[in-house]
């Protein structure tokens, strides 16, 4: 759900099996948390959540953030405003 109160769930959904990895960053381009290391996944719908910390289980400050997919190298974006 757009804005996200405090966490938001991602899906995603493979044609085939491919090397995924899906990170957030902050409005600065930083990396926030990793929420799929690199790895092989399997065709088919994939969910992700993301309750709103970073990689050191701080809170983040509410914003745009960017949650950043990576499917066999091609990256697609979405935006994710989060609020408290």
């Amino acid at each position: 759900p757009l804005p996200a109160r405090g966490s938001a769930m991602l899906r995603y959904v493979l044609s085939g099996g491919a090397s995924v990895r899906l990170t957030v960053y902050d409005a600065l381009g930083r990396r926030v948390r990793e929420l799929v290391p690199e790895a092989t996944q399997s065709q088919g719908e994939h969910r992700a959540s993301w309750d709103g910390r970073d990689d050191l289980g701080r809170e983040v400050a509410p914003g745009v953030y960017v949650a950043r997919l990576s499917v066999d190298g091609a990256m697609r974006s979405q935006r994710i405003p989060l609020v408290r």
